[in-house]
């Protein structure tokens, strides 16, 4: 091994002694020696003319041929004028197993640039072609793009009259070519032209018509800054609710990345915009629950306590990420925006603190109406035996439960002990045709007494205030 170190070290000594190269040249020479090739061949691609890469690309060819067999490709590698973009096609179409003939097709220089190149060689690479596609493509005034959509068009095996009868030299041709293969016939790709000659449009409609949708649908994405296309041609593939995707596309691009950065990626956000339609084709109330849930889990007993629904609001939109939620809840749910008129996206705090009270007052109303009406019982649950002579005829017994009703949506259970009843909760009905049930316990109801029964520090001053002037200090 050491041996062999040295014999390249003395190698590198030769070839480079007495001339002016640079650092990239030594290290490319450095690796030829590296590759195995003996000293004749390394004389051969060590010049101070020759560029690094053109080295690397000698080197490659060396390992690929022979000088016998591909004597014209040899010259154009000793020529340090030709290009390494074209040395290096030339050594892919030799890695391909292509003899000098066949690289000689498309390794011309004067002829091709090195991207047509590409797309040539990759032509001639095809198990199959027919003599229109070859005279077809090799045409040096094509774009290398065309040349890729006409080889593509050749291996999909689509008629040679169908891709020739569009303009091939037109900054469309690609899309073209593409629209075809997705199964799009010629008359209907001419009739595509006619309507838009705009890349961006005539790929959206192209991508349109494979998903199934219809004209209406399509006319969704012609806006004109035509952004985010895939994203919302794909959702409108799912939901075909021109509608729906159309309030999407209408979110500024600002709140949509901000949107995309809080469902932390792209997927996520259309996950979560399939999940909101599924839910905005319910009825009213279902999509209320779905946008009141957003804001955070409501405790419907403490709907009975001042101060609570405006703390529950003002905790539902402190956070950022739940009020972005919340807006898109309420812009997208349907019967959410018609009721509460959000006809965009927006993120205004005073909008929905006022948007969530009258939610929360429609569908709790009944409830909430009953505030008074805890605020009297709790005033006079010291003594429960006035209470229930207020309310005689409601008085019902059974299973160890005394009940009687304050109101019609207000009623009091006490519960039987030994030799006493005391307060076991309180129900209060609520909801259409009071279908729905708030119970509250008489813990809670010990806790919420306990509460009211306190003074506010904000209102403290005020009051020993007045007890002073009552004074006269």
């Amino acid at each position: 091994m050491k041996l062999r170190r040295i014999e390249e070290n003395r190698m590198y000594i030769d070839l480079i002694h007495g001339r002016k190269f640079n650092k990239g040249q030594r290290e490319s020479i450095r690796n030829a020696i590296a590759s195995g090739l003996n000293m004749t061949v390394l004389k051969q691609l060590v010049s101070e003319n020759y560029s690094s890469q053109h080295i690397d690309e000698f080197v490659r060819f060396f390992k690929n041929a022979t000088y016998k067999d591909n004597k014209t490709l040899y010259a154009m590698f000793r020529n340090p004028d030709t290009k390494v973009a074209v040395l290096n096609e030339i050594n892919k179409g030799l890695e391909d197993g292509m003899d000098e003939s066949s690289i000689l097709l498309y390794a011309q220089p004067e002829v091709y640039r090195a991207d047509q190149m590409e797309e040539l060689r990759l032509f001639l690479k095809q198990d199959s072609y027919t003599d229109e596609y070859y005279g077809y493509i090799f045409d040096r005034e094509k774009p290398a793009e065309s040349m890729k959509a006409i080889r593509s068009a050749c291996m999909m095996e689509i008629p040679f009259d169908e891709i020739s009868s569009f303009d091939c030299y037109s900054k469309l041709y690609p899309a073209m070519i593409h629209a075809l293969t997705e199964g799009i016939l010629p008359n209907e790709v001419h009739m595509i032209l006619e309507v838009t000659d705009k890349p961006d449009e005539f790929n959206t409609i192209v991508k349109g018509i494979s998903l199934g949708l219809d004209d209406e649908e399509i006319k969704t994405f012609l806006t004109p800054d035509m952004k985010h296309l895939e994203f919302h041609l794909d959702l409108m593939g799912e939901v075909h609710d021109t509608g729906f995707v159309k309030k999407v596309v209408n979110i500024s691009e600002l709140d949509r990345r901000e949107l995309v950065e809080g469902f932390e990626s792209e997927k996520n956000f259309e996950d979560y915009l399939l999940h909101l339609y599924g839910f905005s084709k319910m009825d009213k109330d279902e999509q209320i629950d779905v946008f009141l849930s957003e804001a955070g889990k409501i405790k419907e007993s403490r709907l009975l306590e001042s101060g609570y629904l405006e703390s529950y609001i003002d905790d539902a939109l402190r956070d950022e990420k739940r009020l972005r939620k919340l807006a898109l809840n309420g812009y997208l749910l349907e019967a959410v925006s018609e009721a509460y008129h959000i006809d965009q996206f927006h993120l205004d705090r005073v909008s929905f603190h006022r948007i969530l009270e009258d939610v929360c007052m429609e569908k709790y109303a009944t409830l909430i109406s009953q505030r008074e009406t805890m605020t009297y019982f709790l005033n006079h649950s010291f003594n429960i035996l006035e209470l229930m002579n207020e309310n005689l005829q409601t008085i019902t017994k059974g299973d160890g439960i005394l009940t009687f009703d304050i109101n019609e949506n207000f009623k009091v259970f006490l519960k039987e002990y030994k030799d006493f009843y005391d307060i076991e909760k309180v129900a209060v009905m609520y909801g259409k045709d009071n279908g729905q049930i708030c119970e509250v316990s008489a813990s809670q109801l010990e806790k919420m007494a306990k509460e009211s029964r306190k003074i506010r520090l904000d209102r403290d001053a005020e009051i020993s205030n007045r007890l002073k002037e009552g004074r006269g200090i």
